[in-house]
C-alpha cells in the first residue's frame, strides 16, 4: 500500500428468496484495492432449480428432478450441492463454502444437504473460520447444517431456517414452504506490524492490536487513511557512498563509493536519519581492500565502493563501482557507477585501476604500470565545483596507476604502500600498493558525503546533528554538509498564521462570545491568539480584545465590556513570531434593553384612568412583560402591573385604585433578558369627590361629565334628601356613592347611561348613614 485514502466496501449478505419463482438473491462484493471477494451465489428455487454462480455457488433446489448447484469463483469458492433425483422426499442441496463444495443429494432426499464448510483465518488476533456455506432445506426429517464459517441451517417441515452470521460471509439457509434466509455479510481486515508504518497516520474501520500488529476491521463500507508527511518543498540532495581501500602486491584500487544525485528532491517537515558511509581501509596482501559503506538520506542511497584487489584474493570487489584486479584478473563490476580495471601484466604484478563514478577504471599496462584510477564527477552544490567519487589507482612495479581525477588514491610502485584517497569526504577509492612489497598496504578510500541544499526562504529554521556536520548559505541557499552520520530536521518555512473568524455566539446587553480557528500556525509557534472589536470596521489588537488560551484549532474568547445595541465589528486574529494575522470580519449588535415611547392617559376619575405607551422596540430580544407604573413623584417603579402583552406596539389598560384628587406620575415599561426599559413621565390629576351639602337644599342635582364619587355633608337625621343625577350629552358615566349610603336591596342601583338621562335617588338620614328609600331611574330621556 501507499500514502493514500482507500475506499473500502463490505458486501451485504444477499437476502432469502420469498417465492418459488425467483433464486435467493447474491450477495454483494467487498472490495480493499485490488481484492475483490465476490457475493455468494443465491440458493434455487422451485421454479428456478439450479443454484445461482458466485464467491462460492447456490446449492441446488430439490424439485423432482435433476438440477445443479452454482459455480464458485476460482481462487474464491466452490460449487454449490447438485441434485440428483432418486424419488421420496424434496431436499435442497447445500451451499459452496470457501474450502468445500456444498454437499450433493444423490437419490436421497430425505434430508437437506449440508453447507460447505469456510476457511479460518487469523488476521484478527483470533481464528474465526469465514465463508460457509448454507445448509439446504427439506420437508424430511433432516435439515442441512451450515457449514463452518456462519452458515445458517436450512429449513425443516416449515420451520425458520437459520441466517448467515453477520461479518462471516456465511451464506443462509435454504426454506421448506417459508422465505429462504439472508446470508451474512461480509469483513474487511488490515493488519500491519505497528512499527513498520510509525511514521505514518492510518485510520478507518474498528482498529485494535494484537502483539506487535494493529488491525483496522471494516464490518460496514468505509475509508481506510494512510497519511505520512506532506511534501512542503523541494532540495537538491548530494549523497556519495564512502570509497574503497586498496588492494596489496600490485593490488587493485579501490572503487568509488556511489554518486547519487537528485536536483528536486521532496522533503516533508520532519527529522531525517542521515548514514554518512565510512572509507574502506586499505589492506596487506592476504585479503581485498575493504568496501567503502553505504551513504543514506531519505529513500537516496549511495552504495559503498567495491574494495581493491590483492595478490592472495585477485579479483577486484563488486561495489557501487568496482575494484581494480590484480595481475591478469577481473576486476570488481557496478552497481551505481563503473566497473575495476583489468590487471593485465605479463610480467610484474600490476593492479588495475578502481572504478570511479564517471568512467571505469583502467587496466595495467605493459609489464610494470598500474591502472590509473576512473574518474569522478564535478558538482556544485555546495557552492563551489568539487569532483566526488573517483577510483584509486593500481599498484605497478615500476609506473603507479594515478588516482581518478586526482582525488583518488595513487597505487603505489615497487615495494611502497598505496595512497589514500585525498581530500577526505569526496567518497573516492585508495591507491593498490606496488608489486613485490612484502608487508606493504593499500591506501584506504575517503569517507563519502551528503549534501542538501535548498531556498532558505522556502523553508523554516532547519538543523541537524553530528560533530562536524555544517549549515552554511550561499546567496539564496542554504547547504547542510554532513561529513559524519546525524539527522536533518526539515522545518516548515513560517509564516503569519491563518485564522478564520465565525459567528459571535451568546450576545448579551454588555457581553458576547467571539468565535475563531487558527487553521495554521505558519511554521512558528502561536503566542496568542483571541478575537477583536471596535465600532468600525478592520478592528485590530489595538482597538479592543480577548485573549484565548491554546494554538491551532477551534477557539472562543469572551467579549466584555460592550455598550448596549450598538453594532460590533470582529475579526478573530492569531500571533506568531512572523507576525498578527486577522480572519474575516463578521459584524453583531448587543442587546438591549426594550424603548418605550408616549405615554397616554384617558377616562381619568377620581380613582382610575386608563393609561398606556408605545413600546418602540423590543433590544434585540423576546418581550416578556410590559405595562405601566405609576406613583405620586416623578419616575416611579412602584404600582407597576403588566399589561399582558408580550410584542411592541402601542397598548393601554385600565389602573384602578387610585388616590382622588392627586397628581399622579405614571410611565408605560417593558421587559426583556437583559433588563426593564421605562418611557418618559406622564402626569394628571385624578377627580375630586363632588361634595353635596344639604345645608344648601334637600333637593340636588348633578350632571355628570365624567365618572365621579360623592361626599354627603350636613344631613339632619330623620332629613329626607333627594338626588337628582343627569348623564352629559355622551353619557355612560358612573359614580362612586359615599361609603355611608346605604340601598334596600344591598347594592347601588345601575344608571342609566344613555346620554342626558336621568335618574333620582330618595334618601332619609338616620344621623350616621343616608338610607335608600327610592330610587327611580331614567326619569327623562
Amino acid at each position: 500500500i501507499t500514502a493514500q485514502k482507500y475506499s473500502i466496501m463490505v458486501g451485504s449478505g444477499g437476502a432469502g428468496s420469498s417465492n418459488t419463482n425467483s433464486k435467493g438473491t447474491n450477495g454483494s462484493n467487498s472490495i480493499f484495492d485490488s481484492m475483490t471477494a465476490f457475493g455468494g451465489g443465491g440458493g434455487g428455487s422451485e421454479a428456478t432449480a439450479t443454484g445461482a454462480n458466485g464467491g462460492s455457488g447456490g446449492g441446488a433446489a430439490g424439485i423432482g428432478a435433476n438440477s445443479n448447484g452454482g459455480s464458485g469463483n476460482v481462487g474464491q469458492g466452490n460449487r454449490g450441492g447438485n441434485q440428483v433425483w432418486g424419488g421420496g422426499g424434496n431436499g435442497g442441496s447445500g451451499g459452496g463454502g470457501a474450502s468445500a463444495n456444498g454437499e450433493d443429494l444423490i437419490a436421497n432426499h430425505t434430508k437437506g444437504g449440508y453447507g460447505g464448510d469456510g476457511i479460518a483465518n487469523s488476521i484478527s488476533g483470533v481464528s474465526i473460520t469465514y465463508a460457509g456455506g448454507g445448509g439446504g432445506a427439506t420437508d424430511a426429517s433432516t435439515a442441512g447444517a451450515g457449514g463452518a464459517g456462519g452458515g445458517g441451517i436450512g429449513s425443516k417441515f416449515g420451520s425458520t431456517p437459520g441466517a448467515g452470521t453477520a461479518n462471516t460471509g456465511g451464506g443462509g439457509g435454504g426454506g421448506d414452504n417459508v422465505p429462504g434466509a439472508t446470508g451474512g455479510s461480509g469483513i474487511v481486515i488490515i493488519s500491519y506490524v505497528t512499527a513498520d508504518w510509525s511514521g505514518y497516520t492510518i485510520n478507518g474501520g474498528t482498529i485494535t492490536t494484537s502483539g506487535i500488529y494493529t488491525i483496522h476491521t471494516f464490518y460496514s463500507s468505509g475509508t481506510f487513511s494512510v497519511e505520512t508527511g506532506f511534501p512542503i518543498g523541494s532540495v537538491k540532495a548530494l549523497v556519495v557512498g564512502g570509497g574503497a581501500g586498496g588492494g596489496a602486491n600490485g593490488g587493485g584500487g579501490g572503487g568509488a563509493g556511489g554518486y547519487q544525485y537528485n536536483a528536486s528532491y521532496n522533503v516533508s517537515a520532519q527529522t531525517y536519519s542521515i548514514t554518512v558511509g565510512t572509507k574502506g581501509m586499505g589492506t596487506n596482501d592476504a585479503t581485498q581492500g575493504n568496501n567503502g559503506n553505504s551513504s543514506i538520506f531519505s529513500s537516496i542511497t549511495a552504495y559503498g565502493g567495491g574494495g581493491g584487489a590483492s595478490g592472495a584474493v585477485p579479483n577486484g570487489s563488486n561495489g557501487a563501482s568496482g575494484g581494480g584486479a590484480h595481475r591478469n584478473n577481473t576486476g570488481g563490476s557496478a552497481t551505481q557507477g563503473n566497473s575495476g580495471g583489468v590487471g593485465l601484466s605479463s610480467g610484474d604484478s600490476n593492479g588495475g585501476g578502481g572504478g570511479g563514478s564517471a568512467s571505469v577504471g583502467s587496466n595495467s599496462t605493459g609489464t610494470d604500470t598500474g591502472g590509473n584510477g576512473g574518474a569522478g564527477t564535478s558538482n556544485s552544490i555546495s557552492g563551489s565545483s568539487v569532483i566526488y567519487a573517483a577510483g584509486g589507482g593500481g599498484g605497478g612495479n615500476s609506473t603507479a596507476g594515478s588516482g581518478g581525477s586526482g582525488i583518488g588514491g595513487a597505487g603505489g610502485t615497487y615495494n611502497t604502500n598505496g595512497s589514500s584517497a585525498s581530500p577526505a569526504n569526496t567518497g573516492s577509492g585508495g591507491g593498490g600498493s606496488g608489486a613485490y612489497g612484502s608487508g606493504k598496504v593499500g591506501g584506504n578510500g575517503s569517507d563519502g558525503i551528503v549534501i542538501i541544499s535548498y531556498v532558505t526562504a522556502n523553508f523554516g529554521t532547519c538543523s541537524l546533528t553530528g560533530t562536524g556536520n555544517t549549515i552554511t548559505t550561499n546567496g539564496a541557499n542554504s547547504i547542510a554538509t554532513f561529513i559524519v552520520s546525524g539527522t536533518f530536521t526539515v522545518v516548515s518555512a513560517t509564516s503569519a498564521p491563518t485564522v478564520t473568524t465565525q459567528a459571535v455566539s451568546s450576545i448579551a446587553l454588555s457581553t458576547a462570545t467571539g468565535n475563531g480557528t487558527v487553521t495554521a500556525d505558519g511554521g512558528a509557534t502561536i503566542t496568542e491568539r483571541g478575537v477583536c472589536w471596535n465600532t468600525s470596521t478592520s478592528p485590530t489588537t489595538a482597538n479592543n480584545k480577548a485573549i484565548s488560551s491554546g494554538t491551532t484549532g477551534a477557539y472562543t474568547a469572551a467579549m466584555t465590556g460592550l455598550s448596549a445595541g450598538t453594532l460590533y465589528y470582529v475579526r478573530a486574529y492569531a500571533i506568531n513570531s512572523v507576525g498578527t494575522s486577522y480572519g474575516n470580519e463578521v459584524t453583531f449588535t448587543t442587546l438591549n434593553i426594550p424603548t418605550v415611547t408616549s405615554p397616554t392617559v384617558t377616562s381619568v376619575t377620581s380613582n382610575s384612568a386608563v393609561l398606556g405607551a408605545n413600546v418602540t422596540s423590543d433590544g434585540g430580544a423576546a418581550i416578556t412583560a410590559r405595562g405601566t407604573c405609576w406613583g405620586t413623584s416623578a419616575n416611579p417603579t412602584t404600582n407597576c402591573v403588566a399589561e399582558g402583552g408580550t410584542t411592541t406596539g402601542v397598548f393601554t389598560h385600565t389602573r384602578a385604585g387610585l388616590p382622588s384628587g392627586t397628581l399622579i406620575y405614571y410611565r408605560g415599561y417593558a421587559t426583556n433578558s437583559e433588563g426593564t426599559g421605562y418611557s418618559a413621565d406622564g402626569t394628571f390629576t385624578t377627580l375630586s369627590p363632588a361634595i353635596v351639602d344639604w345645608n344648601n337644599s334637600n333637593v340636588q342635582e348633578i350632571t355628570l361629565s365624567a365618572n365621579r364619587s360623592f361626599t354627603f355633608t350636613n344631613g339632619k337625621s330623620g332629613g329626607l334628601y333627594i338626588i337628582i343625577i343627569k348623564q352629559d350629552a355622551i353619557g355612560g358615566r358612573t359614580i362612586t356613592w359615599p361609603s355611608n349610603v346605604g340601598f334596600a336591596s344591598g347594592t347601588a342601583p345601575v344608571l342609566t347611561s344613555s346620554a342626558n338621562a336621568v335618574d333620582v335617588v330618595k334618601f332619609v338620614y338616620d344621623g350616621s348613614n343616608y338610607i335608600d328609600i327610592g330610587t327611580t331611574l331614567n326619569v327623562h330621556h
